[in-house]
């Protein structure tokens, strides 16, 4: 888009009125393939102790770290056999969800890298959001985990999916920022079937764009994004991407609720973040929980400076919630502690996070 305005205005500029939609479709396709298309080279792909030259930071060893760290802490992993036994019901939810051209576009991606067996960008122009063939099912599982997950919740048993790719800014229309489905709104759409009024609170660092944009209609879902404060907020926004994450943002009927911290903002902000957070979610019957831990202060995605032991408090405040806890991984990308410690930051932020969920103090 960048080459393509800039040749644009080039155009009418030194050409004349009428050759910009020419200089700017050559620009388009200049930055097109400068970005290198929709073809993925080898030193793009995440390496497990490193991000890529894209930037692209989720990675295989985010899930197998925390799942290592729980087994060696807590003990044996309880892992989901059946992951297909919601699948009619959240292929309903998700069709209602997501719109049908996009669903399709992220099939056929799919398929397309299993014919090829080489991963591609989920959008030609947008390089931080790659597919492989396993992608498409990967996202589905995700939200069935999710599901099941809000089936066993109760109040004294939280139940917590531990799931890769994140979902957090998967839009109605569309896929971006390594999210393809949005596992947390399907969740919090399969839980109307057994609560009336459903809250979701989301504590990554970034905004949970999608997750608004995906329950922005429906009234008995409320939904809290903390996140760090960007300029992005204000303005029109695209049709694919409405909701911004300004705080005077609250959506067309006012269930959505943006906390904004400000760079550099730690633990204290966060815990008086969680509180206006919850404040606004008093009355729900049942709370999910979009656990990002991308706030650590060693963590390259935001300017946050939560502690690995602060998300102790976090998940203490949510547990004196006193409902029941349906818990999601979502970002969280710095791969490993300094020193001696050899725990990546990521599982030792989740492990502090049980700790205050199972109320440890």
């Amino acid at each position: 888009m960048l080459f393509a305005g800039i040749l644009g205005w080039a155009g009418d500029v030194y050409l004349g009125p009428g050759v910009s939609f020419f200089t700017s479709s050559v620009g388009g396709g200049l930055g097109w393939f400068i970005l290198g298309g929709e073809s993925v080279r080898v030193q793009d792909l995440p390496e497990d102790g490193g991000k890529d030259a894209k930037f692209v930071v989720d990675r295989v060893s985010r899930v197998k770290s925390i799942i290592e760290a729980i087994e060696s802490k807590k003990g044996e992993v309880k892992y989901l056999q059946k992951r297909d036994a919601l699948s009619e019901k959240r292929d309903t939810i998700i069709n209602k969800i997501h719109d049908e051209t996009y669903l399709n576009s992220l099939t056929k991606t799919t398929e397309n890298c299993a014919t090829t067996n080489k991963p591609q960008r989920l959008r030609q122009s947008y390089s931080r959001t790659l597919v492989d063939k396993y992608s498409s099912s990967a996202a589905l599982s995700a939200a069935s985990a999710w599901m099941h997950c809000v089936s066993t919740s109760t109040k004294t048993s939280p139940s917590f999916a531990i799931v890769r790719p994140p979902s957090h800014h998967a839009t109605k229309q569309r896929g971006m920022g390594g999210c393809l489905i949005n596992s947390v709104a399907t969740a919090a759409f399969y839980a109307m079937e057994k609560y009336e009024n459903i809250g979701i609170i989301d504590f990554d660092a970034h905004h949970g764009n999608g997750i608004a944009n995906c329950v922005e209609d429906e009234r008995r879902i409320r939904f809290v994004s903390i996140h760090e404060y960007t300029k992005m907020g204000g303005g029109k926004r695209p049709e694919y991407d409405p909701r911004s994450p300004d705080k005077r943002d609250s959506g067309p009927n006012g269930n959505i609720l943006n906390v904004e911290l400000g760079k550099g903002a730690g633990g204290e902000e966060m815990k008086e973040g969680l509180n206006e957070g919850l404040d606004f979610l008093k009355g729900c019957d049942v709370l999910l929980i979009a656990a990002g831990f991308d706030s650590h202060a060693l963590d390259v995605t935001s300017n946050l400076l939560l502690k690995s032991s602060d998300y102790k408090m976090v998940g203490n405040i949510l547990r004196d919630f006193g409902k029941p806890l349906v818990i999601g991984l979502e970002g969280g990308y710095t791969q490993f502690l300094e020193g001696e410690n050899s725990n990546s930051v990521l599982s030792d932020c989740l492990l502090y996070f049980v700790d205050g969920i199972e109320g440890r103090n």
